[in-house]
C-alpha cells in the first residue's frame, strides 16, 4: 500500500501544505493517518478524493457544496437525486458564467487594417 507524505501529495496537487489541513479540518479528507510523531499519512483513497475536490473546485464548486457532495455520496443510493441537483445546479452555473461577459472583456469588432490595401 503506497503511502505519501503532506509535502508529496501537496506538491502532486500544486497547492500548499496548509491546503490539505484545510480540507482535513473542513471535513473534505477523512480517516487521514499519522506516523508515531505525528506526520500525516496520505493513502490512494486520499489521493483519489483529491481529485475529486480539484475537479470540483476548478468547476467552481465552494467547500460547502462540496461537504455536501460527499455526505450524499456517503449514502449514494438513498441520495442520488440530490447529488444529481446538486451537479445540474453547478452545471447552470457554470453555463450563466459562460454567457456573462467578464467586467473588462475585451468586445471584438470589425477594425479595418490600415496597413492592407482596399479593393
Amino acid at each position: 500500500m503506497e503511502r505519501y507524505t503532506i509535502r508529496e501529495v501537496a506538491d502532486m496537487f500544486h497547492m500548499e501544505p496548509s491546503t490539505l489541513r484545510y480540507y482535513e479540518d473542513a471535513g473534505l479528507l477523512t480517516n487521514v493517518g499519522r506516523t508515531p510523531a505525528g506526520q500525516r499519512i496520505y493513502l490512494q483513497c486520499h489521493i483519489n478524493r483529491m481529485r475529486t475536490i480539484c475537479c470540483f473546485k476548478h468547476a467552481g464548486m465552494s467547500i460547502e457544496d462540496l461537504k455536501r457532495f460527499f455526505a450524499f455520496e456517503a449514502d449514494e443510493p438513498e441520495h442520488i437525486d440530490d447529488i444529481v441537483a446538486l451537479l445540474e445546479d453547478r452545471r447552470a452555473a457554470i453555463e450563466a458564467q459562460r454567457r456573462t461577459p467578464k467586467p473588462g472583456a475585451a468586445v471584438h469588432t470589425s477594425v479595418p487594417n490600415r496597413n492592407m490595401p482596399t479593393a
